[in-house]
């Protein structure tokens, strides 16, 4: 591949790199350009989790999606979790980059900074050291899209989460309003006997009526002025009480 050419193709794959938010859509869309200009049959991108000990690779995207039954990468999968296995993913990541061949195809295993790791299978030649080091050079930025791609992700996560919990509070609240009932206009009471005429018509006690229409509870008992006209004794010997 001559100079021109080389940079032509850097050039394009750098123009599919991080065109898409979501993360999904962002890496396969560069992966796939990867693969096609650099005439590479299959590859992933992974995502270098190092919370804890030893920490956890985990694949974002591959290229087939079959690719878990291409036996180059079968055999080049074993060899990465066993590196993992034994020293973490920090020191796997940092013994990048690695290539080898397996049964005549190549493989080529290196870090995207902040993210995590892409993996390019190749048939045929093996790439040059002008390739390799184009390829470097895109992985920067291929790396920042899917950091930033992920941000996305948990931000849009966390929002709908916010969402569901404003809302859930929101339909409780209005449950609570629809349950409070308050009394307003005016209310027709009968002189005498003091009932309350509702809107159908008829007439209730007027403890009923304001139950229903509040959040009062009555309790019941006797003015002083009652007390004397309904229980004249018991007025009496409250009085003779109180004197005492």
């Amino acid at each position: 591949m001559s100079g021109l050419i080389r940079m032509q193709v850097f050039y394009e794959i750098a123009m599919e790199i991080g065109t898409e938010a979501d993360l999904q859509k962002s890496s396969k869309k560069a992966l796939s350009m990867y693969l096609h200009k650099l005439g590479c049959s299959a590859g992933m991108i992974i995502r270098a989790d190092l919370a804890g000990d030893p920490g956890r690779l985990e694949s974002v995207v591959t290229v087939p999606r079959n690719l878990a039954n291409n036996c180059t990468y079968k055999e080049v999968s074993a060899r990465i979790h066993g590196a993992v296995s034994m020293g973490g993913v920090k020191h796997f990541l940092d013994s990048l980059p690695l290539s080898g061949t397996v049964d005549g195809t190549n493989y080529y295993i290196m870090e995207l900074e902040d993210f995590g790791v892409l993996l390019l299978i190749k048939s045929g030649e093996p790439f040059d050291q002008a390739i390799l080091h184009g390829i470097t050079r895109l992985n920067y930025k291929l790396g920042q899209a899917c950091l930033a791609g992920l941000y996305t992700a948990r931000l849009e996560a966390a929002v709908q989460e916010r969402t569901k919990d404003l809302q859930e509070t929101n339909n409780k609240l209005t449950e609570s309003l629809a349950n409070i009932k308050t009394l307003n206009g005016l209310l027709p009471i009968c002189a005498g006997c003091k009932k309350i005429r509702d809107d159908k018509g008829y007439w209730n006690q007027i403890e009923t009526y304001v139950s229903n229409h509040s959040q009062a509870v009555f309790t019941h008992g006797l003015c002083p002025v009652c007390i004397q006209r309904l229980y004249p004794k018991y007025a009496e010997e409250e009085g003779e009480d109180e004197r005492e």
